[in-house]
């Protein structure tokens, strides 16, 4: 399904994700309008604060994989840091995405 932002900057992320090899909806990234992706980074926590994942290139899915296998079915935190290319403003967001396997 294709994702369509309308407006000025704005950010969409997915509340869950199915990285099951089936080629749709595989992985986890935020849909961001007007960012300046000179400033981006992308984390994803375990339920104990942990990082596991982490990427700097807003083109790049996480795909439910630490050490490259996919970790179990469960809720994951994500933290966003990302700059507003039309108010040069930086924000942070933090959410939760479920992997489902």
């Amino acid at each position: 399904a294709m994702v369509v932002i309308e407006g000025n900057y704005s950010v969409y992320a997915p509340n869950a994700f199915t990285p099951d090899g089936d080629g749709i909806n595989e992985g986890f990234r935020p849909f961001i309008m007007d960012q300046d992706e000179r400033l981006y980074k992308l984390t994803i926590f375990d339920r104990w604060g942990e990082p596991i994942w982490s990427s700097t290139d807003p083109t790049k899915a996480w795909d439910g994989r630490m050490g490259g296998e996919v970790i179990k079915s469960d809720v994951y935190v994500w933290k966003l840091e990302t700059r507003d290319e039309l108010d040069r403003l930086n924000h942070e967001y933090i959410g939760h995405v479920t992997l489902l396997k």
